[in-house]
């Protein structure tokens, strides 16, 4: 498990080519060192896309064998957050129980439940798949 951060979107090769620029908040958030991005070419008639540069700015895509076509593709870039590179998941070895018990009376049909347990939740675990997030050591 990682703190990751995404960025996605379609481009498009010109003759051959295309350079794929990240937005200024991605930038921003992602380290560009842990960075991994998947194509997907959106025409079947090709030789074949790579990713042939990668920077903290964007990345660059090239056709193969030296192609020159025209056509557009999709991707995603991963990298994790900045300052999260150490981040730790405490893993459970079983489910976790219920920290918090929720009152559920309400006087109409259609009502919201509402907790009568007025103390802050972000003190709580957060759990899943076995794993426990613990939000005060964040």
């Amino acid at each position: 498990p990682e703190v990751g951060a995404y960025e996605r979107g379609t481009g498009t090769l010109v003759n051959g080519e295309a350079l794929i620029e990240f937005s200024e908040h991605y930038k921003i958030v992602a380290n560009a060192s842990t960075m991994t991005v998947q194509i997907t070419p959106l025409e079947w008639d090709t030789y074949g896309i790579a990713v042939v540069e990668k920077t903290s700015n964007g990345f660059r895509v090239k056709e193969l064998k030296g192609g020159e076509g025209n056509f557009s593709f999709d991707w995603v870039v991963t990298c994790v957050r900045n300052g999260k590179e150490d981040f730790q998941v405490l893993q459970t070895t079983g489910p976790l129980e219920a920290t918090e018990k929720v009152d559920a009376e309400t006087s109409s049909p259609g009502q919201g439940i509402k907790s009568t347990n007025r103390q802050p939740h972000h003190h709580l675990p957060v759990h899943s798949e076995n794993c426990l997030i613990n939000h005060e050591k964040q």
